[in-house]
């Protein structure tokens, strides 16, 4: 427990880690039921075949492995443009998606999506591994997952309401809406503006 304790007081009393994980768990809140929003959208909304869902979550998993390979190549410089300029495409690609009926452009809108999200992940793995000491690496690590993981079921939960009352496509378009108002929120916050890739 005093290790947990210990863990817990360095995030809040770090003003980088502090509210990069706050930004990172509020993001995961959100699009905790992406997947079900998706799935709605094309299938009972659109009455697509599972095949046009296949290609959409194929295309998003392909963005994913391009958001990789081209984080990999940024490892210095501040880290507030790629996690929340990366987080607001990811907000426009989702409400386009909840728009456009076209299996095509919900691909390729799919596609940046991927993109996007990977270089928010990895940008926000870094920050947290950069501006974490050796010895609470693992206590910053699991209180972060925990904030981010352990809220989800909350966020699934609005999900399955918001697709009951509406429609998935409407899920979609909130859940864009959503994400695109925290980089707006986050903007202005020091600690992450300041924050760099490489912790100096």
């Amino acid at each position: 427990m005093a290790e947990i304790r210990e863990g817990i007081q360095f995030i809040i009393g770090h003003p980088v880690l502090r509210v990069t994980i706050l930004f990172w768990g509020a993001t995961s809140v959100v699009t905790a039921g992406l997947v079900t929003a998706l799935t709605v959208r094309v299938t009972r909304d659109l009455g697509l075949p599972p095949s046009a869902f296949g290609l959409i979550i194929s295309t998003f998993g392909l963005g994913t492995v391009v958001g990789a390979l081209w984080a990999s190549r940024i490892r210095r410089g501040v880290a507030w443009p790629q996690i929340l300029g990366g987080n607001l495409v990811r907000a426009v690609a989702l409400i386009g998606v909840g728009f456009v009926a076209s299996v095509e452009l919900m691909g390729a809108l799919a596609f940046a999506a991927g993109v996007a999200s990977t270089l928010v992940l990895i940008a926000y793995i870094t920050l947290r591994a950069a501006y974490s000491p050796d010895e609470l690496l693992g206590r910053v690590g699991s209180t972060a997952r925990t904030l981010s993981i352990g809220l989800q079921p909350i966020g699934m939960l609005a999900t399955g309401v918001l697709i009951d009352l509406t429609s998935g496509s409407t899920t979609l378009i909130v859940m864009g809406a959503i994400l695109a108002a925290l980089s707006v929120v986050f903007l202005p916050s020091r600690g992450l503006r300041a924050a760099s890739l490489d912790g100096k």
